[in-house]
């Protein structure tokens, strides 16, 4: 198993948490897409998923 340094885990976190800080929406206030896009290289696809929610048992 390879390790993580905590310099990478420190990174990745910092990454995440700005992910999802800036597509932190409400009713008076609007996604920050420019933020989000900072996050990939520019000729980056991403493609919407839409689950639904189903439960059940792992196995």
């Amino acid at each position: 198993m390879m390790t993580t340094q905590p310099d990478d885990k420190s990174a990745i976190q910092a990454f995440i948490n700005s992910q999802f800080a800036s597509l932190n929406w409400s009713a008076d206030q609007t996604a920050h897409w420019a933020a989000f896009e900072t996050g990939f290289v520019p000729e980056a696809q991403l493609f919407p998923v839409c689950r639904t929610l189903n439960t059940g048992l792992i196995s």
